[in-house]
């Protein structure tokens, strides 16, 4: 499952969550049909909200586990959901991220994991919260 990846070597998480990255980009582009890039977007809303939720709490001491100390895939699936939901700008794809995926509850989760001390964490958190 996608919550094991959180946890799991960080160069994996890192590729998992560049992936999602690349493609939030190509639904949210132009050329793609529509309700066919929401359909798809909310699915990568609902497994990148499972990543997010998974991720371990944010530690930069001195033997912590690789994936506490890095916070680049956490910072990756972040940027990814919020290429999905500035990008896509369709209500039910908004709507099922705030209803259904419960994508601010998420981001609370994040606060109190430690990552919005990073203020890139906190500006595309703000964004994502402004749609």
């Amino acid at each position: 499952p996608v919550t094991d990846l959180a946890k799991s070597d960080n160069n994996v998480a890192i590729a998992y969550t560049t992936l999602c990255l690349n493609l939030a980009v190509f639904i949210t582009t132009k050329n793609t049909d529509p309700d066919m890039s929401a359909h798809r977007g909310l699915t990568l809303v609902e497994e990148l909200v499972k990543f997010i939720a998974a991720l371990a709490t944010n530690n930069h001491a001195v033997g912590a586990s690789p994936s506490a100390q890095s916070t680049e895939s956490a910072y990756r699936a972040v940027m990814a959901l919020g290429t999905l939901l500035v990008g896509l700008k369709r209500e039910e794809v908004t709507s099922a991220a705030k209803d259904i995926f419960d994508v601010p509850k998420v981001l609370d989760g994040l606060k109190g994991k430690k990552y919005l001390e990073e203020p890139r964490f906190k500006v595309a958190v703000a964004q994502i919260r402004s749609v």
